[in-house]
């Protein structure tokens, strides 16, 4: 799709300055290594990290430090990526399905090595001490980059193998002296070689051949094999003693594991191998006949991200709010594929960035008929979507996100049984995913619920999930709006919204007159519309702040930078989500030009007391008098207020509305009395808040849930349908339904055992099923006053569809009420 225009920016993207010190983490961390290599295959590192992350270009910059032997087995198919694959030592290395079996390719690879080794000495042998070390290791470097050096050499490297295969007498008489002694002469000449070697590049390099005591040790020599994934996929047809096939992969680090000593104390091979890949087959738990594989080597994951080409991406007073939402701002974020690939491309290249972006992250050109792993990966990467480590769908789904399509690894346990990875914030990517969603075909809402009903996330989570997905379809939808209204195509969602086109678009319209002339509930002020007049947000994607430090104005103009709302940490109280809103648009982005909408949410079944103050989580900078008159948004979404049909309804707080209806409800000042937790911590400065309880999920309540879908946004909040959708919703039906033993709970079948629920009768009896008791008739009584208490006298709300909304003051008192 890209064309020759795409190669050479590749190329050129590769020519970059590399920006970062993780090829010196890298030599630190090898140098560890070598100092104590005893431990079986502990000089074998998998490098395994999503496309783009550098894995390529750090250890080419580590060959600047490390006399270094680069092998690419890229596949011949793929034609897209840069150095080119050294195709003669990948179809050397791989499985020959015909004739290999196990013992004849650890012969092959062994002859490779020491084939290798040789050709090498012979080739460095000739050139001069050079001033150090790491000036060797750049000549050398230099010299394989050479036009058509590296093919020569290694073509030559791979004749020699075959002659010597070819005439090799100690082979021919393996019947005689036996296949496990052949392999162990074989080895150890390769070791030899690869002694040999190593004095050679220590007197290139300027190096005692012998270290002296006390000295730290560093790694002499580094092979690396890129694309490394392609020696997994084919294996032996025989078997080892343990009954296991092996691949090309396993046969060539139990060939490598030869090298990791020699015949005396001080002839350590300080050598180590480098398998890169995307793919976590080359960090699976080691195969059953690898003997004391108690000390593997952890797999590096640690590669650049967030670098750009200066020092800081973001400047505070420096970015007006256009420009942070430019393709050009949005690349220097995440990994270093896409800030090089602009820097390097022409006009085309950056027109298409997006585009690009795109086939990255589904892996396909094709944005219709998206594969299951596209699908999640589209939905992770901007809404935080989050699985269990443990568990085995899981495990391969993380797999095959990292594989193919842009997830990071973050970290994997020693044992290796899996690994933790996610999508952390990249605008580009976000920007990409979003334009998929917005295509007809792709069901958000569906889609959800059906690759995550085998309850991946706890229900906790779902509840948090339902939330990160209206706020973010209310954005997607208020910028779609805009688009149409302004006649902007192709819809680009990295655009900054008014906060009332926001909450409009969040809200059913019947409310936005209500909305908009709300006024501060804890101070005097002007109506929402006209404090927040010229204030906009622009999220595309959900992060999650690892701690409070995060959650302030500070925190706000940095996650406005990258298109990025905040999912709070689980162990904050106050807040559950942050939304970023730059409170004057005309002005640079600060800390003293933010404000925010802070969010909490509810899933459970009862009604808790809420209340968010941002003076009591210091979240406004002070500033002068204009600054710390910036006003606010909270929002109480409460999902989970739907308690067993027969529980007593109850109403606690300031302004709890009553439970199981849809509700929106505006706290509004009516006393100007300070709450409890204003008393306890009241502030020289009160910033004006506009707060907002909302109640239920459905399209009473959120404009963005479609009408008759509002069962798919229920299921994903992890609760039971079965009584919530009969169709027959009186007490005795749902009692009817009960006893039917979808589930158990204690009920009247034995003795001393009583119905959930505050009663305390038996179950019911065959006879009279739907029989009154007294207190069956209290509790009625008690509902009914507690529905007349919580309806206005002049109550002529329509309960279609089961909704009502009220607005409530801060004291309790009903203000007005709304019918639909």
């Amino acid at each position: 799709m890209w064309g020759s225009s795409s190669d050479q920016t590749t190329k050129r993207a590769w020519n970059e300055p590399y920006r970062g010190q993780h090829h010196v983490l890298l030599k630190h961390a090898l140098d560890d290594i070598v100092a104590d290599s005893s431990h079986s295959h502990s000089n074998l590192v998998p490098i395994v990290q999503s496309s783009g992350t550098g894995k390529s270009r750090m250890v080419d910059q580590l060959a600047t430090m490390v006399f270094t032997l680069p092998f690419n087995l890229r596949s011949e198919s793929d034609t897209s990526g840069y150095p080119s694959a050294d195709y003669q030592i990948r179809d050397y290395l791989f499985i020959h399905i015909m004739v290999d079996t196990l013992n004849y390719l650890k012969r092959r690879h062994l002859l490779f090595l020491k084939a290798l080794f040789t050709h090498i000495y012979e080739i460095i042998r000739e050139w001069p001490i050079h001033k150090d070390r790491t000036t060797f290791a750049s000549k050398w470097r230099e010299h394989l980059n050479m036009q058509g050096k590296r093919r020569e050499i290694y073509t030559e490297v791979v004749r020699i193998c075959e002659i010597t295969m070819e005439q090799d007498s100690s082979f021919r008489n393996r019947e005689t002296i036996g296949m496990d002694q052949y392999l162990k002469e074989a080895a150890q000449k390769a070791l030899d070689a690869a002694q040999k070697l190593i004095v050679e590049v220590r007197r290139a390099g300027n190096t005692p051949t012998i270290t002296p005591p006390n000295h730290p040790a560093e790694v002499d020599v580094v092979l690396y094999f890129d694309e490394s994934h392609g020696l997994t996929t084919k294996k032996t047809p025989d078997r080892t003693a343990s009954n296991d096939t092996v691949t090309a992969y396993e046969s060539l680090c139990w060939a490598l594991n030869n090298l990791r000593s020699g015949k005396k104390p001080n002839d350590n091979v300080k050598l180590v191998a480098l398998f890169l890949s995307t793919s976590f087959d080359i960090a699976t738990p080691p195969p059953s006949y690898w003997a004391d594989c108690t000390h593997l080597q952890p797999p590096v994951v640690e590669l650049p991200f967030d670098l750009w080409k200066t020092q800081y991406i973001a400047v505070e007073e420096t970015h007006m709010i256009e420009d942070v939402c430019r393709p050009e701002f949005m690349v220097r974020f995440g990994r270093p594929l896409f800030w090089t690939r602009w820097e390097a491309g022409d006009r085309m290249v950056r027109n298409y960035i997006i585009n690009f972006a795109q086939s990255k992250l589904i892996c396909s050109d094709k944005t219709s008929y998206l594969s299951v792993q596209a699908d999640i990966a589209v939905l992770a990467r901007r809404l935080l979507v989050d699985f269990e480590p443990k568990h085995a769908p899981a495990i391969w789904m993380a797999k095959e996100l990292v594989a193919g399509h842009m997830h990071v690894v973050y970290s994997i346990p020693a044992h290796r049984e899996y690994l933790a990875a996610g999508a952390p914030s990249e605008p580009i990517l976000s920007e990409a995913a979003a334009q998929i969603m917005a295509s007809d075909d792709f069901d958000t809402a569906k889609l959800l619920s059906k690759y995550l009903s085998d309850r991946l996330i706890t229900r906790e989570a779902q509840g948090k999930l339902v939330g990160r997905l209206l706020l973010i379809q209310a954005f997607d939808a208020a910028v779609i709006q805009k688009s149409v209204r302004d006649r902007i195509m192709p819809i680009h969602f990295s655009t900054a919204i008014p906060v009332i086109d926001f909450l409009a678009s969040l809200f059913p319209e019947r409310y936005e007159k209500m909305i908009c002339e709300t006024t501060p509930d804890n101070t005097h002020g002007a109506t929402l519309k006209e404090a927040f007049q010229n204030a906009v947000v622009y999220f595309t994607h959900w992060g999650k702040a690892d701690d409070s430090s995060m959650i302030d104005d500070e925190g706000a103009w940095m996650a406005i930078c990258r298109g990025m709302a905040l999912q709070c940490h689980d162990y904050e109280d106050d807040i559950d989500f942050f939304i970023p809103v730059l409170y004057d648009r005309r002005l640079t982005m600060s800390r003293f030009t933010m404000s925010a909408i802070l969010i909490q949410l509810k899933n459970r079944d009862k009604v808790q007391a809420a209340n968010i103050i941002a003076e009591t989580i210091d979240y406004f900078t002070p500033g002068n008098p204009e600054q710390n008159s910036r006003p606010y948004i909270t929002i109480i979404m409460e999902f989970g207020l739907k308690p067993h049909p027969f529980a007593k309804r109850k109403s606690i707080g300031y302004s709890a509305p009553v439970q199981g209806t849809s509700k929106i409800a505006v706290k509004e000042n009516n006393e100007r009395k300070p709450l409890p937790r204003q008393a306890k911590k009241a502030k020289s400065v009160t910033h004006p808040r506009y707060s907002f309880w909302v109640t239920g999920c459905s399209e009473s309540v959120y404009r963005v849930i479609p009408r008759n879908k509002g069962h798919i946004y229920k299921g994903l909040l992890g609760s039971d349908p079965l009584l919530e959708e009969h169709q027959r919703q009186n007490e005795h039906h749902l009692d009817a339904v009960l006893h039917l033993k979808s589930g158990w709970m204690k009920s009247g079948w034995t003795t001393e055992s009583f119905r959930r629920g505050e009663s305390s009768k038996p179950d019911l009896g065959m006879e009279r099923p739907f029989a009154d008791s007294s207190e069956e008739n209290d509790s009625s009584e008690e509902n009914d006053s507690s529905e007349e208490n919580d309806s206005s006298e002049e109550n002529d709300s329509s309960e279609e569809n089961g909704f009502s909304a009220e607005i409530y003051t801060s004291d309790g008192k009903k203000r007005k009420h709304l019918d639909h």
